[in-house]
Order: C-alpha cells, then structure tokens, then sequence
C-alpha cells in the first residue's frame, strides 16, 4: 500500500485558507492574521499534509494522495503565476493595476 504524501504541501502554502476549509485543518485559518500571517503560510506549506491527514478522514491513501496532489497543481499554478507578474510589473511590462484585474478575474 502506498504512503501518505509528505512534503512541502503547494496548496497550503498559497492557498491556507481554503485549504484550511476544504481539509477540515483550521491551523491555517490563521494567516489571516496581518503580518504573521505571512510566516505562518510558510508552517502551513511545511505541515499541510500533516494537518490534512489528521483532520479529515480519507477512504483510502490513494484518495488523500490524489486530493493533495490537486492542491499542489494549483498551489503551483499559482506561485509560477505571481513570479512572472512580479517580474512583469518590476520590469514595467504590466501595471499593478492590470495584475489586480487578471487576479480579480481569475478568483472573483
């Protein structure tokens, strides 16, 4: 049988808090608190897996390992996303202004 993944977890690492919600671990409802809410999705992308495993029961390891592997396609997604629209506006190729609407498009 296979393992629980483990590992850095993309999905809580970007997105603490719905993954905070959609896995039943409220840890990461955390870094909605300003400032330390950024260090804290650094402990979320450390123990997302972890915290997923215990909260929420899974019909099997492959179950879990198929849902965690969705949340770090998107986690990951979204990291490569933000790098090239942070080295975008630096450079002057796009306006913050124009992030925000491709983000508000994106997520509503």
């Amino acid at each position: 049988e296979p393992a629980p993944v483990h590992g850095w977890s993309w999905g809580a690492f970007m997105l603490p808090v719905s993954f905070s919600i959609g896995n039943g671990a409220y840890l990461p409802l955390l870094s909605l608190i300003p400032i330390f809410g950024f260090f804290w999705s650094f402990v979320c992308g450390a123990k997302g897996y972890e915290w997923a495993q215990n909260a929420k029961t899974y019909f099997s390891v492959e179950s879990f390992n198929e849902v965690m592997e969705s949340w770090d396609r998107v986690g990951k997604f979204l990291f490569v996303m933000e790098i090239f629209m942070a080295i975008a506006v630096v450079n002057g190729l796009m306006t913050e202004e124009t992030c925000y609407q491709i983000l508000l498009a994106l997520f509503g």
